[in-house]
């Protein structure tokens, strides 16, 4: 009798305070009298806080997780690991974890807080906070990408798009694209409707030469001219003609510029270029070029230039050879003239009677022409 009261006893011992115990932390007879062949299981519904660092090892979780502050993960995948793949590669992960609105820790634009991370077997790991996304690589922090733009941590990094368009910030205060020996190029558009058809500016360098400039594309575009202001006030303009305006304080201009055409020969003593002095100017030359060879009849020997009242003004006896260009050594002037009324050019036949037609000429009168202020 005794000892069945001893039995009794002890069994009370084990079973009631498991029953008297609230469900979610009571631990089963059923698991504790289970054959040693099979793992014990264990309920353990544990509120954990922030401040707690328990230590699970095997442990499988499952959504949802309620937080204490009543949050919850509606997905959650712990230590997702890269299963492919690698920096410049397509990764593939061992699964798709979502989470959504959780913060953990305390974030701010300049320090964001961790809220997950996916570990490359290399050490490169990206992780989202409150701020913005940090990336790093073997554990330095290289980018942090927020509301605000990116921010590239250490002078040697690096932002690029393929393989030849790469952005470096070489010293403070500096921003630098350079690819090795690659000539390097900047364009911004007025307009652009397919990469045949469009208005842009550009800088670029190339082996030779710095260039700025305005373009069109072969298939539609207008051309535009290029602009220079300081303070705000247009100071100089390049027109599509390739003449040159500056601009004063008031207004006032002076043009730097071309009047150019062909003219093409016929059966007669002179050829001429109608009105192509503007009115007002100052014409400090005029030039040609032969764009095919110049003929005539007799004793033709070239051919002169000059307004039609002065007959060899900027050249004499010109060769009629292919080629052949005339400058101001060609001139019989000392002096450069003023027109105030559009005047023609005028090239005569020199030793014979007639230009023989088709020859063609290209002149060129080189101006200044100044303008009044508007104030």
């Amino acid at each position: 009798m005794f000892k069945k009261l001893i039995l009794i006893t002890i069994f009370l011992a084990l079973v009631l305070p498991g029953i008297s115990q609230d469900n979610e932390y009571r631990i089963h007879l059923g698991d504790l009298i289970k054959s040693k062949g099979n793992a014990y299981a264990f309920a353990l519904n544990q509120n954990l806080r922030t401040t707690d660092s328990p230590t699970f090892a095997g442990l499988t979780l499952t959504a949802p997780l309620t937080l204490a502050n009543g949050g919850t993960f509606p997905d959650v995948a712990i230590g997702q690991v890269l299963t492919s793949g690698g920096v410049g590669a397509a990764p593939a992960w061992s699964a798709s974890p979502t989470v959504t609105g959780l913060t953990i820790g305390a974030g701010s634009e300049a320090s964001p807080s961790l809220l997950f991370a996916y570990t490359y077997p290399a050490g490169f790991f990206m992780s989202a906070g409150y701020a913005g996304v940090g990336y790093s690589y073997n554990g330095t922090q290289h980018a942090i990408m927020s509301a605000y733009g990116i921010d590239m941590v250490q002078v040697t990094d690096r932002i690029g798009w393929g393989s030849g368009t790469l952005l470096y910030s070489d010293a403070n205060h500096y921003l630098d694209q350079r690819n090795a020996a690659n000539p390097q190029g900047y364009r911004i558009y007025g307009t652009y409707t397919s990469g045949t058809n469009y208005e842009r500016g550009f800088l670029r360098a190339t082996a030779t030469a710095v260039e700025i400039g305005s373009e069109k594309g072969s298939g539609g575009g207008t051309a535009r001219p290029l602009s220079f202001y300081t303070d705000g006030i247009l100071r100089e303009q390049i027109d599509i003609s390739g003449s040159r305006i500056l601009t004063g304080p008031n207004t006032q201009t002076t043009t730097d510029g071309f009047a150019t055409v062909v003219v093409t020969t016929t059966a007669a003593a002179t050829a001429t270029a109608t009105n192509l002095i503007p009115a007002g100017v100052v014409v400090l030359g005029v030039t040609c070029r032969n764009t095919s060879a110049i003929a005539g009849d007799g004793s033709f020997s070239g051919y002169s230039v000059g307004d039609g009242t002065d007959a060899d003004r900027w050249g004499a006896n010109v060769s009629p050879l292919i080629n052949e260009t005339t400058d101001l050594t060609d001139c019989t002037i000392t002096s450069v003239p003023i027109y105030a009324a559009v005047t023609s050019i005028v090239l005569t036949q020199v030793g014979g009677s007639v230009f023989t037609a088709g020859g063609t000429v290209r002149i060129t009168v080189h101006y200044s022409k100044p303008g009044a202020p508007a104030t």
